[in-house]
């Protein structure tokens, strides 16, 4: 065990950074840069409601793993993951842990991720994790392989966890990022930020972001998205594509509302409109039930019980045969319900009808719902919008919504017994309506089907249908033009989209260039300053070559100088031999002199030796010696 623990610690010493805890060594863990807990609790919530979704465990792609924490908590749910991982002495550390850790289904990748990425499968993986990392390949590589890794890896697997690097942090790298994080995924069906969470680089936090096109998650639960529809209808206002979706699965509607621009107030007041009536009536069978509400910094979130049915514009787009008397009847009936408790639909349209099969009809758009007594669009009272809706219903298929909505207020402009009832109801003062005295005019006009519509009996009338004939017209004529326009509109759309894409692959282009152009700079900076250099370098040499010159010239001229000495040299040297035989022959000679003389002075000292030995011999044989002593 010390051994194993000594293996792991020398390689968490040679990491770069410990950015994570180290699975399994909480003692090795207390350096750890990121805070990885918070966001973990809100994967595992992601990932058991996924896997008990789907009734399996789950297959975990994590990309930019680090040091493996994130990989190996999952694993401990019974996940199958794989982490990939660039720098070697993290990929080295997390093959170690899962060699300690054979029960868990994990292994480790060492390689760049948008490589990894360009050779995956699709179906391979059930939830990838891209936490942190894109960044870097948006400024390493561009911000066009970022978005190409993103929009494969929506591709390749049904459910992206990402956290994103912002544009506002104040680092390096966020001149390569979009000004909104959320555009990296394009058109996703469900995107919804889970958390924001702060980092140890800046005070700048990170949104993570569940993106999906097969699933979406609200209140920690998963359902699948079957059927999407951007913006409600084919009739719904072209702001309303962009800011609502509406996702159904086998049993929940998921209504997603934009509070991102000019929608946000008006999708934030119907939402609120619809919690408050379906919590109000919750209870009463009638309406179906919340199941959850929730919201990000971009987005409302309601679930709720789905009712099985068709829309019906949807039915008319289809050429599906209705009894047109049934659904006004039976939205008369809803009406009445609602006017008892004092309420009111502000929009009963044909796109907020649904049939729900066997004659039975239903109104939708709770949010509609309200306790003013006023439609939302003109004319305001909330009647007469209802006979006009009654005629919209009766032109169906060729129903046109444009700026203008068509009068039909007289009998002269509704069919057989349709107009009796709308004589019926012309004969009682406009202030005395509700919806209980229309069903009842109505079933009254109505008992004796296939009556004749009813004709202008004076002057007066004729005027009437004439008058409304011809704003009717008008109003149709302003409502073709303004859906041809649309159309346009939605052809320019298209353009605009594509030129905007081209822009976008442009700028980004651009930032490549620049970072190009950066490097090229530098390059240039450091070939500038190493001429520079060689210059300098070239002049000390010149310099040093002049000294050289200069040298090399007082040498010639000491060569020259020294070769006229060494002639003068050689004549004085010749001299000065002839000079030193000279001197030699006279030391000879002297040699010879002193020899001789100094064999004749030995003679001659060997000479006065003798006679001073006689002289003294003399001497003392006189006694001379003792006198002188004595004295």
């Amino acid at each position: 065990m010390n051994r194993q623990i000594e293996a792991v610690q020398a390689l968490v010493a040679r990491l770069p950074e410990v950015y994570q805890p180290v699975y399994g060594y909480p003692e090795l863990s207390g350096q750890a840069s990121r805070a990885t807990q918070d966001r973990l609790e809100d994967i595992r919530q992601v990932y058991r409601a996924l896997s008990n979704q789907l009734g399996r465990p789950l297959r975990v792609l994590d990309l930019g793993c680090a040091q493996g924490y994130l990989s190996f908590s999952l694993a401990e749910l019974g996940a199958s993951v794989v982490g990939v991982e660039m720098l070697t002495e993290n990929a080295e550390l997390c093959r170690k842990l899962a060699s300690l850790n054979p029960h868990l289904d994990v292994n480790f990748v060492e390689g760049r991720i948008e490589d990894y990425v360009a050779s995956l499968e699709g179906g391979r993986f059930d939830i990838v994790l891209l936490l942190s990392v894109i960044h870097h390949v948006a400024f390493h590589v561009s911000p066009e392989a970022a978005s190409e890794t993103v929009t494969r890896l929506r591709s390749c697997a049904p459910v992206l966890l990402a956290e994103l690097a912002v544009a506002e942090e104040p680092l390096y790298w966020a001149a390569a990022l979009p000004a909104d994080p959320a555009s990296m995924f394009g058109d996703a069906l469900f995107l919804r930020e889970i958390r924001h969470t702060g980092t140890h680089l800046s005070d700048v936090t990170r949104p993570l972001f569940f993106v999906s096109d097969a699933y979406w998650f609200v209140a920690g639960e998963v359902g699948e998205i079957q059927h999407a529809r951007r913006g409600g209808h084919r009739f719904a206002k072209r702001s309303f594509r962009h800011s609502r979706t509406y996702l159904l699965s086998d049993d929940r509607v998921l209504k997603v509302l934009s509070i991102q621009g000019e929608d946000a107030d008006v999708n934030r007041k119907e939402l609120e409109g619809e919690v408050a009536f379906l919590r109000d009536v919750e209870g009463d069978g009638a309406y179906p039930r919340i199941i959850a509400v929730d919201e990000d910094s971009r987005s409302l979130f309601l679930v709720r019980e789905k009712i099985d049915g068709q829309l019906l514009i949807d039915a008319i787009d289809a050429g599906q045969p209705f009894d047109s008397y049934l659904v006004v009847k039976d939205i008369l009936a809803e009406c009445i319900a609602l006017e008892r408790r004092g309420l009111y639909h502000q929009d009963i349209r044909v796109w907020n009808v649904l049939a729900r099969g066997e004659g039975r009809f239903c109104l939708i758009d709770y949010g509609a719902i309200s306790p003013i007594k006023s439609d939302c669009f003109w004319p305001q009272n909330i009647y007469i919008a209802f006979l006009i809706f009654v005629r919209e219903l009766l032109s169906a298929p060729q129903i046109l919504v444009g700026p203008i909505r068509e009068i039909g207020v007289t009998p002269h402009g509704f069919p057989g017994n349709w107009s009796h009832w709308v004589a019926g109801l012309a004969k009682r003062p406009l202030p005395d309506w509700n919806f209980e005295q229309m069903l009842e005019v109505l079933q009254t006009a109505f008992e004796d089907r296939g009556g004749a519509a009813i004709e202008p009996q004076s002057a007066h009338e004729a005027l009437l249908k004439m008058l409304e004939e011809s704003v009717t017209v008008v109003a149709r004529t302003q409502n073709e033009a303004a859906c041809r326009a649309s159309e346009d509109n939605a052809h320019t759309a298209g353009l605009v989209r594509v030129e905007t894409e081209r822009v976008s692959n442009l700028h980004n282009d651009l930032l490549g260039l620049l970072r190009e152009h950066g490097s090229l700079k530098d390059e240039q900076g450091a070939l500038r300053q190493a001429v520079t250099d060689q210059q300098a370098l070239f002049a000390q040499v010149g310099q040093r070559i002049g000294h050289v010159d200069e040298q090399l010239e007082a040498l010639r001229g000491l060569a020259a100088a020294g070769r006229t000495d060494a002639h003068s040299l050689q004549a004085q040297l010749s001299q000065a031999v002839g000079q030193l035989r000279s001197i030699e022959e006279r030391l000879g000679q002297l040699e010879a002199r002193t020899e001789e003389n100094f064999s004749t002075m030995l003679a001659s000292h060997q000479q006065m030796a003798r006679e001073l030995s006689e002289v003294r011999a003399r001497v003392f044989r006189r006694g001379f010696w003792d006198r002188l002593f004595t004295k």
